[in-house]
């Protein structure tokens, strides 16, 4: 299994980063930041996107989305896109899409949209409930015997420690620094320390934080970060834009 690093910035974008998305196998997208389209692009593999799986509805998360469908419908696909999300996705996205053609379900004739409930399964991705302040999902998925969990947005969650059990990789959201964990909670967010202890409970082999803040703290975050998260799991890295992890 081969994972892409597209976005690892959170909430807005910074110099060098794009928002959340990772690319699985060239083939599967978790998530769509801002940046997606142009970098499939420039990498001819834009055209061989298979599935793209949706966390939730913010602003970082979608944007991205945006360009693909407008290039996928101007185009054209031999198969239909599999666009997994969260209820409503239809909805959702129809409401953004209908701005740029007046017409969504245009749009649309080029995806098999699939709206999941936690818990539920569909193929090799599964999902659990993600812990954020609007409904988001987690995604574990299995290919060939390897396995990456993604937690989107997310507090604390042993739902998502069921989720990522055993798994090879753990994607985990950062989005406060250390010391702010009541805060993170609070907003639906993890720190971290959070990170690290549902790494450790999970008995996942690799943990990598990602939606860190960028755009407000720069990047000496990552120092400290990384350190924060060794001290309870040593087994975490914090990749950079386009960075790949070979499972």
């Amino acid at each position: 299994m081969k994972v892409v690093f597209i976005g690892t910035a959170g909430s807005a974008i910074a110099p060098g980063h794009n928002l959340p998305s990772i690319l699985v196998n060239d083939t599967i997208l978790l998530d769509c930041g801002e940046g997606v389209a142009r970098f499939l692009a420039d990498r001819e593999l834009i055209d061989y996107i298979e599935y793209i799986l949706l966390t939730h509805f913010h602003g970082d998360h979608i944007t991205g989305f945006i360009g693909l469908a407008w290039y996928y419908w101007l185009k054209g696909v031999k198969d239909k896109i599999n666009l997994i999300g969260p209820r409503g996705t239809r909805e959702k996205l129809g409401g953004i899409l209908s701005l740029l053609s007046g017409n969504p379900e245009k749009i649309f004739e080029r995806f098999n949209i699939i709206e999941v409930e936690p818990g539920k399964r569909v193929g090799s991705v599964f999902t659990a409930k993600a812990s954020h302040s609007i409904p988001a999902l987690a995604y574990r998925v299995e290919i060939e015997g390897k396995s990456l969990c993604y937690t989107g947005d997310t507090a604390y969650s042993e739902e998502i420690v069921k989720l990522a059990k055993e798994c090879d990789l753990l994607i985990h959201e950062a989005t406060y620094p250390p010391g702010m964990e009541k805060k993170a909670r609070l907003d639906g967010h993890s720190t971290p320390v959070i990170a690290a202890k549902v790494a450790r409970k999970a008995k996942v082999k690799t943990l990598a934080l990602i939606h860190l803040p960028y755009f407000k703290l720069g990047e000496n975050i990552r120092e400290i970060y990384l350190k924060a998260a060794k001290e309870i799991f040593p087994e975490t890295i914090i990749p950079r834009e386009y960075d790949t992890v070979t499972l």
